[in-house]
């Protein structure tokens, strides 16, 4: 291949370079570094500072020879702070190791960088060690206003604790910061910072091998190790804010991690053993708590609140389907993720017997819009949408969960917890709203000893 990615069908043979250095490149074609500066007067990959992105000539004699490159990929920190958004290329960390150059995690802070007139730059704050099962970068309340050209908002699937965890250090509700789902995460702090954990009670935060308290402003200094342990009690999702937020590019107006189109967060991917957050410089606050009273409560039977529609009597479902609805307890599947929540089947006896042009199943439609939190009747299998799902399709909508249940639904585990849906009328959902807001509001929180 040449230094463009392409396969030349030509015969290979040694060609002597500049410099004396020898190698296996095709003849007739100039050698790579010619390309790469030529690249440059063009100003592709000029910026300062920054290695060019490319890819590069692989001559393998083996298939070890041509998976090794292969392992050379892009990872890190994406966000550098006088180019948003361009890539640093390093090497993958080597087995065993959290940083392919790091015997151990420094014990002392590292220097302070300044910028030009002494405006401090984002540091390098945590380094992950073990990422734990689809760890991702989220920021609330994700991508607004993108429903319409076919993008969901991602974001976190628990907005509650979320934004309990930034505010207990002091950020944004809104702040970038780490969504944990069930398996243990563990980071390496390479700066002082003060951090919080948000999540199900059973959960715990360890710092050094000691635990420490969650829902609380945690003081960390450089070098410290912070692992999240997630039991199998109630519920499913930590938070890990950290303050000053992390510092990852936006894209469409969100920093929030879009698994789905591969935008947000680090890369667009889940978070991988090695990688190096940055955060925004902050100062120092007063240890903050939220009391026990103000937290949500977490089971393993949920009742979830929903509003009745789009699509729903007496149109498609029938009074008796609403009230097996409403009245069922329903299982979460196995098969449930970011982009929705499945619950085991269930046989509605319908409204109508088809859908006529439009199809077979009486659920099905031409096509609709899908509000946020939608329950989907895909056939006989009901699906609540999540924070990945997508914005259309051919399926009827029986009913929505307002943003106050949201937080319910992405905290149940999939294969055992169980929910029961509770109407609510609109008027209902926008005071419970208001609670939930009310519940995690900064000034709420009390000083921590």
């Amino acid at each position: 291949m040449d230094a463009r990615g392409r396969r030349r069908h030509r015969r290979v043979r040694d060609r002597p370079l500049p410099d004396g250095v020898t190698g296996r490149l095709p003849a007739l074609r100039p050698h790579a570094a010619h390309l790469a500066s030529r690249r440059r007067r063009r100003g592709r990959d000029g910026l300062p500072g920054l290695p060019a992105v490319r890819p590069r000539p692989v001559h393998p004699r083996d298939r070890v020879g041509a998976e090794e490159p292969a392992a050379a990929g892009i990872r890190g920190l994406l966000s550098v702070a006088d180019h948003r958004g361009a890539l640093r290329r390093r090497r993958l960390p080597g087995r065993g190791r959290a940083h392919p150059r790091r015997g151990g995690h420094r014990r002392r802070a590292p220097p302070s960088r300044r910028r030009r007139g002494g405006d401090p730059v984002r540091t390098e704050t945590v380094e992950v060690i073990n990422p734990g099962l689809q760890t991702t970068v989220q920021a609330w309340p994700g991508r607004l206003g993108l429903r319409a050209f076919g993008h969901a908002a991602s974001g976190p699937m628990d907005h509650v604790c979320f934004r309990a965890a930034n505010s207990l250090v002091g950020n944004a509700p809104g702040a970038p910061a780490l969504e944990v789902p069930m398996i243990d995460l563990s980071v390496a702090l390479l700066q002082d910072a003060q951090v919080a954990v948000t999540g199900p009670d059973d959960a715990r935060v360890l710092r050094n091998d000691v635990e420490v308290a969650m829902w609380e402003t945690i003081d960390v200094r450089a070098g410290d190790i912070l692992t999240t342990v997630n039991t199998n009690g109630p519920g499913f999702r930590v938070y890990l804010a950290v303050s000053g937020g992390f510092d990852v590019p936006e894209v469409l107006g969100s920093a929030a991690t879009s698994l789905v189109a591969g935008i947000g967060g680090v890369e667009g991917r889940a978070l991988d053993r090695g990688d190096v957050l940055r955060t925004r410089p902050q100062a120092r606050i007063p240890r903050r708590r939220l009391p026990e009273s103000m937290r949500p409560r977490f089971t393993t039977d949920w009742e979830v609140e929903v509003i009745e529609g789009p699509h729903a009597r007496p149109d498609f479902l029938t009074a008796e389907d609403w009230n097996v609805l409403t009245g069922t307890t329903w299982r979460v599947d196995l098969n449930s993720d970011r982009i929705g929540t499945r619950l085991h089947p269930h046989r509605f006896a319908w409204a109508r017997t088809d859908a006529g042009v439009w199809g077979g199943h009486p659920s099905n439609l031409l096509d609709t819009s899908y509000p946020a939190g939608g329950v989907l009747a895909n056939g006989d299998v009901l699906t609540i949408l999540g924070a990945d799902s997508n914005t259309s399709g051919g399926f009827a909508v029986v009913a929505t969960v307002p943003r106050c249940g949201l937080w319910k639904v992405g905290q149940m585990r999939p294969g055992r917890d169980r929910l029961r849906f509770r109407e609510v009328s609109y008027e209902e959902a926008r005071a419970l709203n208001t609670r939930v807001d009310f519940s995690i509001d900064p000034a709420r929180m009390t000083g921590a000893g």
